[in-house]
């Protein structure tokens, strides 16, 4: 296995940065994305991928040396995979800036994006978890959300969290209550949300720091 060692540089003349390839429901298993058109690339480099952070659930490819191409040969896949690229200057090939791609494969309905909500939250500022949004997630299916009221319970049956979000609006806890950070643990959050009929979920949540 080929390693790639990520050393800090000069991040003015190259930067690789973070991309989102989303797949609505019912069409192509296969997309090409050009990760590097929103880099920094002021030196001659190759795209490369990242063995260590492969993609799960499908297959990722170099087309040149500005595009990948993602593809899944499974209908019923739906959620979320990523993956890194990495960009290397020509002449110091093993000196390289990283990047996330965060693959996003809607469902149609909104019962099956709801079984995508997550369980848990890490907010720690690495990218991933750091916040809390089962709204967020049924907006990244393609639902269109009119209305939704978000409320976490500890469990002692306190309510730590209560907000509502309009049309179109994500609704987020960020792991605090007012200002100030909750201890870790299990809490529970209750989800109304408005599109075209009302619907209710309600179900765990791990906040771990």
């Amino acid at each position: 296995m080929v390693t790639l060692t990520l050393i800090p540089f000069d991040t003015t003349q190259l930067s690789a940065r973070r991309d989102t390839l989303l797949f609505p429901p019912d069409e192509q298993n296969t997309q090409t994305i050009s990760v590097t058109a929103n880099d920094l690339h002021g030196i001659d480099y190759q795209l490369k991928l990242v063995p260590e952070y492969a993609p799960q659930s499908g297959q990722m490819e170099i087309v040149n040396n500005n595009e990948l191409r993602y593809s899944f040969n499974n209908p019923e896949l739906y959620g979320v995979d990523s993956f890194q690229y990495a960009l290397c200057p020509v002449d110091c090939p093993d000196n390289c800036s990283a990047a996330w791609v965060i693959i996003r494969i809607q469902q149609g309905t909104i019962e099956a994006a709801q079984k995508l909500i997550p369980n848990i939250i890490t907010p720690n500022d690495d990218g991933f978890h750091d916040i809390f949004d089962p709204v967020q997630v049924l907006l990244d299916n393609g639902i269109v959300i009119e209305e939704s009221h978000l409320f976490i319970i500890n469990r002692w049956g306190e309510t730590v969290f209560e907000q509502k979000r309009g049309k179109g609006e994500s609704n987020a806890w960020e792991g605090l209550l007012g200002k100030n950070p909750l201890p870790q643990g299990t809490y529970y959050y209750q989800l109304k949300v408005l599109s075209g009929d009302e619907y209710k979920w309600s179900g765990p949540v791990n906040l771990l720091r």
